[in-house]
């Protein structure tokens, strides 16, 4: 469930952009509770994978996005698996005739 989990919130940052925290809410499916999700953001942050905007009076993240360097990887990586199926579909086109 874990990965299930990170897949979620990562699919919903990979655009680059800021979401709030209500939108990961809702990519979470109810698979975590609001505190479980506060755990799986501290750890993002901490390893510097994401950045947390917060309300200076509260330690409850608003809004959260990916860090540049990672959001590029995960471009990288989408771009070469779209190669990758293109390639293949060649293939099995190539084998079909």
């Amino acid at each position: 469930m874990c990965t299930v989990v990170f897949d979620d919130i990562l699919n919903t940052l990979k655009d680059g952009k800021y979401h709030t925290f209500n939108e990961l809410q809702i990519a979470v499916r109810a698979k975590l509770d609001d505190e479980q999700i506060e755990v799986v953001l501290a750890f993002l942050e901490k390893y510097d994978f994401v950045s947390r905007m917060r309300k200076p009076w509260s330690t409850l993240t608003r809004k959260v996005a990916l860090k540049p360097a990672l959001f590029e990887f995960l471009k990288k990586l989408e771009a070469l698996s779209i190669v990758e199926r293109e390639a293949q579909a060649a293939v099995e086109a190539e084998n079909l005739e």
